[in-house]
């Protein structure tokens, strides 16, 4: 599709939010029509030239007139600044005091290093479930409240999505792949990059676990020469690691066990200047010794030789039979209907939809060997009129119906 003609077909759906932006970023009252289709186009040519290209490229595209770009200065800047320091202040003071004393004592740390330009180093090693990225984003609410910018990366895209802002790290520092010893960072000095960093008062990487120590000794190395300050780590910005250990490690192709952990962060040169906190409570538990001890469980599973190892106690048996009348055999016994809240206590967890179907057939057959019905649910319609020509009536045709079948 030629894309002028898809710019004017969708130029509006495009720019529906622009106005707002305009009037926030640059006290614009009354934005009319043409200033915002022509703000949509400096956006759509900033976010081409992040990919090398431009709005030239492409001959039938208009151009943007007005120079948004000098108005608003280095759009990295702008976006990490782009924020109400008083949300922000409000995130804080709900935050603060549900904080346990292991994450105040993170917090104060690092927002001593941040407020004082200590530049040093942590790492928060905590488990599932302990607060390690409710904690993260309440740090980055107390730099952004003061006025200060914070730049939040993670290992994988889906980790992004839980920070404020989240890029991954090779995207944000332009990390090379693949990366070595010697590797350096993709960035020129003097550039938006460079000039972003210069204001970065802290960096949030989380998953740090998952990355081979030489990705971050390349930030390292990159930071030291971008900031002229190349005896102090990472340049002098503070940095908050976040990660576990006991979680998937660096990928070492056909590596061995040998050979993957030799490329954990705890094997850089950095690691002895790293200050490393631990997050040990489970939040997501109650607090109760029923739950410290389902807690203590979990951290009792182990895996040998690529078995699970699960605590003696919890076995009950090695086929199928002794797992389903293990579970249920209060509904094997019983003849009567079971409250909702039982199958919901006695869910049965498998990798594979294959043993999911065994043991419902099974677990079926033992209840009702009578005849099975199946019944056919509908998550979500989305109608459309639609008129059929041997019809005089007006039929819906249904489209994109998700279906699910449940045997009863």
């Amino acid at each position: 599709m030629d894309p002028h003609r898809l710019w004017e077909a969708s130029k509006h759906h495009l720019c529906d939010d622009l106005a707002c932006q305009l009037t926030r970023t640059f006290h614009i009252a009354e934005p009319t029509g043409e200033q915002i289709y022509d703000y949509g186009l400096h956006l759509i040519d900033e976010e081409l030239r992040r990919h090398g290209k431009g709005l030239e490229d492409f001959p039938t595209m208009p151009r943007s007139q007005n120079d948004w770009g000098h108005h608003r200065g280095n759009q990295l800047i702008f976006e990490q600044r782009n924020y109400n320091r008083e949300e922000q202040q409000e995130h804080i003071d709900r935050g603060l005091p549900t904080l346990n004393p292991q994450q105040i004592t993170l917090y104060d740390a690092v927002m001593d290093s941040v407020l004082n330009s200590h530049g040093s180093s942590f790492f928060l090693h905590s488990g599932g479930g302990c607060g390690k990225t409710y904690l993260a984003k309440i740090i980055a609410a107390g730099v952004c409240a003061r006025d200060k910018i914070v730049l939040c990366v993670a290992s994988t895209g889906l980790a992004t999505l839980l920070l404020p802002g989240g890029h991954t790290t090779h995207s944000c520092f332009k990390i090379p792949i693949p990366c070595h010893e010697q590797s350096t960072c993709s960035i020129k000095k003097n550039d938006a990059i460079h000039e972003l960093l210069k204001e970065t008062s802290l960096i949030i990487w989380d998953e740090a676990a998952s990355q081979h120590h030489f990705i971050v000794e390349t930030m390292d190395h990159t930071l030291c020469d971008l900031l002229d300050q190349p005896n102090r780590p990472f340049g002098g910005i503070t940095i908050l690691f976040g990660g576990d250990f006991r979680q998937t490690l660096p990928i070492v192709l056909h590596g061995s066990r040998e050979q993957i952990f030799p490329a954990t962060l705890t094997h850089s040169n950095l690691w002895p200047r790293v200050n490393i906190h631990y997050l040990h409570q489970n939040m997501c538990l109650g607090q109760d010794p029923e739950s410290d001890e389902w807690a203590q469980q979990l951290l009792q599973i182990s895996v040998t030789d690529g078995d699970v190892i699960l605590p003696e106690h919890i076995h009950c048996g090695d086929t199928m039979a002794s797992l389903i009348n293990s579970l249920y055999s209060q509904l094997l016994a019983q003849n009567q209907h079971l409250p909702d809240q039982y199958f919901l206590d006695h869910t049965t967890p498998s990798p594979q939809n294959e043993q999911v179907h065994e043991v419902n057939a099974t677990i079926l057959d033992s209840v009702a060997p009578q005849e099975k019905i199946t019944y056919l649910s509908t998550d979500s319609v989305v109608e459309q009129e639609y008129e059929y020509p041997t019809r005089s009536s007006q039929y819906f045709q249904s489209l994109w119906i998700s279906t699910s079948q449940v045997r009863a």
